[in-house]
């Protein structure tokens, strides 16, 4: 598909981004930060989102040369109070929540200055894909590009 960018996600172990690599993903992103992850990323520059839920992993990631990071599993940990509390230690990173978001709060999390984009299952259930019910899928998609 043309202006398509492949993407790999749920990245585990430097074995998973070489083989996303090789397969020609052009970033990757992962539920975790894996040190040995953080190391290959880094080294190799390439463009990886590690995920993170405590300040501990946060600090991690960002001593890795990340200062953009998956929030995972957004909601359970916290959710918009965790990231308002994140903004005052670490106000130059980016957040991208994911995990337990829901369309309904879409416009909350990207009203946060620490907040770039807003990922959940939302966007495609698995009944939809499962349908293969793929215009609704892109009618919701087109909807909430048109939100920004």
């Amino acid at each position: 598909m043309p202006g398509a960018i492949p993407i790999a996600g749920n990245i585990m172990s430097a074995s998973d981004l070489s083989r996303a690599q090789q397969a020609g993903a052009k970033f990757a992103s992962s539920p975790a930060s894996p040190p040995e992850v953080l190391d290959k990323a880094a080294k190799e520059s390439f463009p990886f989102i590690p995920g993170i839920a405590t300040p501990t992993e946060l600090l991690g990631a960002v001593r890795s040369g990340f200062h953009l990071v998956k929030f995972f599993p957004a909601v359970p940990f916290g959710g918009a109070a965790a990231l308002r509390a994140f903004e005052a230690p670490f106000p130059h990173l980016k957040f991208i929540p994911t995990g337990g978001t829901s369309e309904a709060e879409f416009d909350d999390w990207l009203g946060m200055a620490n907040v770039i984009a807003v990922g959940g299952a939302w966007l495609a259930p698995r009944e939809e894909i499962a349908r293969k019910d793929f215009e609704t899928i892109a009618s919701r998609a087109r909807y909430m590009v048109a939100k920004f």
